[in-house]
C-alpha cells in the first residue's frame, strides 16, 4: 500500500512540474511576444522622428508650405521668411501651412462655381511669368486635375464636403514622397489645419494665437470635423 501510495504521490507530483512547465513556457512566450511587439511599436515610433528631425533639419523641403504658396497672400502664420528665391512663404508651423491650402481652395471653390478644371488652373497654371517678364512653364496642369480627379472619385464639380481629399492630393502633388508623409502621417496635424481654416485671423496671427482663439470658440463650426478626420 505505501509503495501505491507513493507512486500515486510521484505521478501527481509529475502532472503538477508538468502544468507548471507549461504555465511558466506560455508565459515566458507571452511576455517575449509581448516585448516584441512593444520594442517593434517603439522603434516604428523612433523611426517616425527621425524621419521627422532629419526632414526638419532639411528646411529646403520643408518649410511649412505643403502646398506652396506664394509671396502675397496674406495667410495666418507666415512669417518673414521666403524660400525659392523669395517666392514661396514660410508658415510658422505645419498646421498653418496646410490651413492656407484649405482657406485657399475654399475662396476658389467660390470663385469658380466649384468647376474643378477652373480651380486646378488657377492653383497650378501651365505658365507663369517671372520678375524678368518671362513666360516659364510651371506646371502640368491637365496632370495636376486627373490626380485631384481621382481624388475625388472622377468629380468635376467640388464643393467644401471635397475639401479634405483635394488638400491630401495637392500635398502628394506638391511634394516628394518623405515630405507629404511628413505633413500626412500624424492626421492630427491635417485635423488642426482643418479645423483653424474654419475660421478666419489677421495675416499677422500666429499659430500659438490662432488655437488660442480657436479654443475661446467652442460652439463655433469649426467643431464640425468630417468623419475621415475623426
Amino acid at each position: 500500500m505505501d509503495i501505491l501510495w507513493q507512486n500515486v504521490k510521484d505521478a501527481t507530483r509529475s502532472v503538477t512540474v508538468v502544468r507548471t512547465l507549461k504555465s511558466l513556457i506560455a508565459l515566458i512566450v507571452i511576455v517575449l511576444i509581448t516585448g516584441a511587439y512593444g520594442m517593434s511599436k517603439a522603434l516604428q515610433a523612433n523611426t517616425i522622428e527621425l524621419t521627422k528631425t532629419r526632414l526638419i533639419n532639411q528646411m529646403g523641403n520643408i518649410y511649412n508650405n505643403a502646398g506652396n504658396i506664394e509671396v502675397g497672400e496674406g495667410f495666418a502664420g507666415e512669417t518673414n521668411e521666403t524660400y525659392d528665391n523669395g517666392r514661396f512663404v514660410v508658415f510658422d508651423t505645419p498646421q498653418m501651412g496646410m490651413r492656407a491650402i484649405f482657406r485657399d481652395i475654399r475662396t476658389k471653390i467660390k470663385d469658380y462655381d466649384g468647376i474643378l478644371w477652373n480651380i486646378v488652373s488657377k492653383y497650378a497654371p501651365a505658365t507663369v511669368v517671372d520678375k524678368k517678364g518671362n513666360i516659364i512653364k510651371e506646371n502640368n496642369t491637365e496632370l495636376y486635375f486627373k490626380k485631384l480627379q481621382r481624388a475625388v472619385n472622377g468629380e468635376t464639380m467640388i464643393n467644401e464636403t471635397h475639401l479634405l481629399p483635394i488638400v491630401r492630393a495637392i500635398i502628394t502633388h506638391e511634394n516628394k514622397p518623405e515630405v507629404s508623409n511628413y505633413y500626412l502621417q500624424d492626421k492630427n496635424l491635417i485635423t488642426e489645419a482643418y479645423q483653424l481654416s474654419t475660421m478666419s485671423f489677421p495675416s499677422d496671427t500666429s499659430y500659438k494665437e490662432a488655437t488660442e482663439i480657436y479654443r475661446q470658440e467652442p460652439l463655433h463650426l469649426s467643431q464640425h470635423i468630417p468623419e475621415d478626420l475623426k
